[in-house]
């Protein structure tokens, strides 16, 4: 399982979304994923329009283009 983890457009800080993921099914999720409320600037971001990457520890996933 890993965190899934975007960067705010507003402040350009990295962030968690809050959502744990496994690798396979992060592959597997369509290209809009959810609407996240950003602990960043408290404004809500939709994850297909700013960078979402997964990060469990070991590695980083960059998204499916």
């Amino acid at each position: 399982m890993g965190a899934l983890v975007f960067v705010c457009p507003t402040s350009g800080r990295e962030v968690s979304s809050g959502v744990e993921i496994g690798a396979e099914s992060y592959r597997g999720l369509p290209k809009v994923l959810a609407e996240i409320l950003c602990p960043a600037c408290g404004r809500t971001h939709n994850l297909y329009q700013v960078e979402a990457r997964l990060v469990d520890g070991e590695q980083n996933s960059p998204p499916d283009s």
